[in-house]
């Protein structure tokens, strides 16, 4: 596991806790942009951003004992494939149309 990894390197949990902390925040951010981000109001998307830190924190917590940065990196490598696909399926307007268009 990464917190396994991280732990190795380092000398002292905080320290290792803190890293794995924010490896868990970076990628729950990285999947929210590849998936789910839409053109928001900077306001509206600071807050998102505080709320992903937030939750960033319970993540890391259940990473000690659940692989949650191995899905998070498996849930970005799905989402950048999903992406690609759709970037060469569709026409540039599509892609726009595609991208600013709610969520059913």
């Amino acid at each position: 596991m990464i917190i396994d990894y991280i732990h190795s390197w380092t000398s002292s949990a905080q320290t290792s806790f803190m890293i794995f902390y924010v490896i868990v925040t970076i990628l729950a951010i990285i999947n929210y942009k590849l998936g789910f981000a839409r053109k928001l109001p900077i306001l509206k998307s600071a807050l998102i951003y505080v709320l992903l830190a937030v939750g960033g924190v319970i993540l890391a917590i259940l990473g000690l004992q659940l692989p949650i940065a191995e899905i998070l990196v498996i849930g970005v490598v799905v989402l950048a494939i999903v992406r690609l696909k759709l970037g060469h399926n569709l026409g540039e307007d599509e892609r726009e149309n595609f991208r600013s268009s709610p969520k059913r």
